[in-house]
């Protein structure tokens, strides 16, 4: 019996590590849904962003404190600079 985690489990791991503050879980699980075939648009809009909405909620509520927030936001900006923007240019440079 396999590991297999479905592209639904790796969406709710990575909106879990983002709103967790954890960059090294969210990078590693931003690489595997690249890696099953989710586009870099989609893994923004489906679940970067949905997290720190997420995160910015709980802050406004008082159930997290602005270090949570900043290690939401350090979170998603690892992803996105060592992950999802060096996809987005090489695809870019592949089209162009």
């Amino acid at each position: 019996m396999g590991c297999y985690v479905s592209i639904e489990g790796l969406k709710e791991k990575l909106y879990r590590a983002v709103i967790e503050g954890d960059p090294e879980r969210a990078l590693s699980y931003a690489q595997e849904l690249l890696t099953s075939g989710l586009d870099v648009r989609q893994i923004v809009s489906e679940v970067l962003a949905p997290a720190m909405r997420a995160a910015g909620e709980m802050y406004e509520k008082g159930e997290y404190f602005i270090a949570d927030l900043i290690a939401s936001a350090e979170a998603f900006k690892q992803v996105f600079d060592n992950i999802l923007k060096p996809t987005l240019a090489s695809s870019a440079v592949s089209k162009g």
